[in-house]
């Protein structure tokens, strides 16, 4: 296999309003994709016959906008402000640990050891957007 040798991957995105208000609004995302191919450093890539772990992931956000854009603005700074957000972000919800790479180990009689190399796990984020 090729390095960026995939076998599928699936991604969804879905954003939609809160019921009864245009002001709040929900994000979910999800990505699946089969693990990349990979082996020994300074090999030919025949020699590169395993295949890291699939990658999972599920993101989730909210937002609640203070100024829409296009609303009516009367004077002063609302004047200048397109649109202003306050939201929260959930990044890996589910905490999964997926493998970014590998570390090579070699001990005293050349056998080579892959030790994985993890992403972080779940994340909360916040946000404050303001367009001028």
């Amino acid at each position: 296999p090729r390095p960026t040798d995939q076998r599928y991957g699936i991604n969804l995105h879905f954003t939609d309003y809160f019921p009864g208000t245009d002001r709040w609004t929900a994000t979910l995302k999800a990505a699946v994709a089969d693990g990349l191919p990979f082996g020994p450093p300074h090999t030919d890539r025949a020699s590169q016959k395993f295949r890291a772990p699939a990658y999972k992931r599920v993101d989730f956000g909210i937002s609640y906008y203070i100024i829409k854009p296009g609303s009516y603005r009367r004077g002063g700074i609302r004047r200048k402000v397109k649109d202003f957000i306050i939201g929260l972000d959930c990044f890996n919800l589910f905490g999964i640990s997926n493998v970014n790479s590998y570390y090579w180990v070699t001990d005293i009689t050349n056998n080579q050891y892959a030790v994985p190399n993890y992403l972080t796990g779940r994340l909360i984020n916040a946000r404050l957007t303001l367009r001028l």
